[in-house]
Parts: C-alpha cells; structure tokens; sequence
C-alpha cells in the first residue's frame, strides 16, 4: 500500500519540499516489519527513474547509498 502510494506521489510531486516528505515517510517505513526491504525497493525504484531530479537525490541519498 504505502509503495504505490509513495511511487504515485513522487511521479506526480516535484520540489525539495516533497522530496522531504518522502524521505521523512520512508525513513518512518524503516520501523514497520518488512520495511527495511521496502525501503531498498523504494529507493531503487526513485534512482531508476528520477535520477534526473538531483534535488530528490540529494534527499534520498540516505537510502540510495545504503543498496
């Protein structure tokens, strides 16, 4: 649930601010059972396919750095 959400939200967002608000949900996701793997797949998923949008990768770089 919180993985379609996230990939609609970034597809459809762009700006520092909701890059943060992301980062911040995924960082939360971390806590959950099986939101470690989550996270990896998220952060996989963003460096895919938005690489071009530096500001988001500066944001998650955090979780980018650790795949």
């Amino acid at each position: 649930m919180y993985r379609l959400r996230l990939i609609n939200y970034a597809y459809g967002h762009t700006g520092r601010e909701h890059y943060r608000l992301i980062a911040k949900t995924m960082q939360r996701l971390q806590n959950y059972p099986g939101g470690e793997a989550l996270v990896k797949e998220l952060a996989e998923v963003f460096h895919t396919y938005y690489r071009n949008r530096p500001a988001m990768m500066e944001e998650l770089k955090l979780f980018i750095c650790k795949r």
